[in-house]
């Protein structure tokens, strides 16, 4: 590689890092410095680092296992099982769908995942503990005098102490399965619509999002969702990305139960990450088939004169699957011949893209693809990736953005602080 190509790859690299933590990875890749970089960079670079922090991890929690349980033996025993039990997860993702059987898919990818939320927590009370106590070991130190129980805890937890934080451990997770496997919520909301043009509207809005319909979150899930949507009678039914997910025969049976919808104002829908995984034309020909209208840097006026537009994921513009480079652009199609002022729903996956829509004079924002963090540690990490939000209404200037905390779970059918939902919002034209 050329000087100029690893120069490419550093200043590539620090974007990368950067626009992430924005929630703008995929348009930092378009930038020119990243077109020199090589080819192999965009889509290898960043999940080598994924799977780097996901093995340290893995040695971080089989450590703290191995060490409470008092097991002693060579370094190269230990080194294995991390290997195995880390390797369990890309593994089981790869193996669905290779044809290998439907017995060993579910059983790999099961594994896998369960594998992923056991670590996630334990990860989580494990780094609590050990922070904990060096803190305790700092204070000791800088104060001159202590007293003999403190001098005690500064010194690390012992054996017993890690045998509880185990069995905390099994405790959240039997939680979190719970909570994975439990019914959305139902989140009610009562939003004002600002405006002069809001005066007099009203709008009843169900909003569906982050479903991950496949083998996790199948058929009777599905089901149970449609039934909670069709006891509220909303003016209609929005769906903000990621309903798919391991598409296969099984995905076409659960579509079926949105025929059971029938919302005066209509259904729709808008992309996100995983249907460009999935198979966007696939996606798009299922919505049609079953009535509802997908929103692709487009808008509709609704008989009530609200406006409801929607805009792809952002992962289709820097991938050429949809004409727009960019969320500007996106916005600016989805958007055009909108009277400024007027009353706009806007539908977008990644929440980030409310920064923008406000500079537009959007109304609402409804989004999704948090999953609130889903699994601790992750409450505290999905903020830096998408825009600083996690779930529930913000204010971004005079938007409202409403974060679906997601129906369905990805990976884990583990949910852990962050119950699923489904949110009903309300909406009253007030005066400006």
């Amino acid at each position: 590689m050329s000087l100029t190509g690893v120069r490419a790859v550093a200043t590539c690299l620090s974007m990368i890092v950067k626009s992430e933590v924005r929630g703008y990875l995929e348009e930092a890749l378009l930038l020119q410095e990243c077109a020199m970089a090589p080819s192999w960079l965009s889509r290898y670079l960043f999940r080598s680092i994924i799977l780097v922090l996901w093995f340290a991890a893995n040695f971080y929690v089989v450590g703290r296992f191995w060490s409470a349980a008092g097991l002693k033996g060579k370094r190269w025993i230990r080194i294995s099982l991390v290997l195995v039990l880390a390797a369990l997860f890309p593994v089981g993702h790869w193996v669905v769908g290779s044809g290998a059987g439907e017995w060993v898919e579910t059983a790999l990818s099961g594994m896998g995942m369960f594998w992923i939320g056991l670590v996630s927590i334990s990860l989580s009370v494990f780094l609590l503990l050990d922070i904990g106590w060096r803190l305790t070991g700092v204070a000791s130190r800088l104060l001159t005098r202590t007293p003999k129980w403190w001098r005690g805890v500064a010194t690390g937890p012992g054996r017993r102490v890690w045998l509880g934080a185990i069995a905390l451990v099994g405790v959240l997770v039997a939680w979190a399965v719970v909570g994975g496997h439990a019914a959305p919520r139902i989140r009610r909301e009562v939003i004002p619509f600002a405006g002069a043009h809001c005066v007099g509207k009203s709008l009843t809005i169900a909003h569906l999002s982050d479903l991950h319909l496949g083998k996790e979150v199948g058929v009777e899930a599905f089901a149970s969702m449609v039934d909670q949507v069709a006891s509220l009678s909303p003016d209609v039914v929005v769906m903000t990305g990621d309903l798919l997910d391991d598409v296969g025969p099984h995905t076409d049976e659960a579509l079926r139960e949105l025929d059971r919808l029938h919302p005066p104002l209509g259904i729709y829908a808008v992309t996100g990450n995983h249907e460009l995984y999935e198979g966007p034309d696939y996606f798009r020909a299922s919505m049609e088939r079953h009535g509802v209208q997908v929103l692709s840097q487009s808008h509709v006026v609704l008989p009530n004169g609200v406006v409801l537009a929607g805009i792809d994921d952002t992962h289709f513009f820097s991938r050429g699957k949809v004409h727009a480079a960019t969320v500007a652009e996106a916005l600016d199609a989805a958007l055009a011949g909108v009277a400024q002022g007027g009353c706009v729903v806007l539908l977008s996956h990644r929440p980030e893209v409310a920064l923008e829509a406000a500079e537009r004079g959007v109304s609402l924002v409804l989004s999704g693809h948090t999953h609130a963090g889903q699994l601790p540690p992750f409450q505290i990490i999905s903020p830096w990736f998408n825009g600083g939000f996690l779930g529930g209404l913000y204010k971004v200037q005079e938007t409202v953005l409403n974060v679906s905390r997601g129906a369905g779970t990805w990976g884990p059918r583990m949910r852990l602080f962050a119950p699923s939902e489904i949110v009903f919002l309300q909406m009253t034209g007030v005066s400006p």
